[in-house]
């Protein structure tokens, strides 16, 4: 009889396993539809120099002192963090973040052009050597780089 209920329990568990996971991405989703992903406000050039043969941006700096100036005297990045599920990922509890990038003129403080995401982190049930994860919006497309294009200054 004992054996029995340990079963029972088990195969309830196992059903039920995950369950913040899932409703912490149904909650990730349903907020990344109302404001994930970049929004370009108006481009923001640079010398042509300072792209890659593949149009990647080149960094200012290749080890910038701090990530704001990444890009140079031209423009900042502004980035903040806010917690909306906080949970400790080790201990199986899920945590969720809105992860927001800004790219800032410094001439003038116009703000050029902003990358929102939305991560989420654990809530498994049982994991085996490391949590799981999500980012919404998934596609690559959300770089801050793409609002910079060819063209400034020399």
């Amino acid at each position: 009889m004992r054996s029995l209920n340990c079963l029972f329990l088990f195969g309830l568990a196992i059903p039920l396993s995950g369950c913040e996971k899932y409703a912490l991405d149904r909650k990730m989703e349903s907020l990344c539809k109302k404001d994930g992903g970049i929004y370009i406000h108006e481009y923001a050039p640079l010398p042509d120099k300072r792209f890659d043969p593949n149009g990647k941006v080149i960094p200012y700096w290749q080890k910038p002192p701090k990530f704001e100036w990444m890009y140079g005297p031209e423009y900042r990045l502004a980035w903040n963090t806010s917690t909306i599920d906080d949970g400790d990922p080790v201990l199986g509890e899920g945590r969720l973040v809105r992860d927001e990038i800004k790219l800032i003129r410094t001439s003038d403080e116009k703000e050029m052009a902003i990358s929102i995401k939305y991560i989420r982190t654990g809530g498994d049930f049982i994991y085996y050597s490391h949590f799981s994860s999500k980012i919404c919006p998934e596609n690559k497309n959300t770089s801050i780089e793409s609002a910079f294009i060819k063209g400034g200054q020399k």
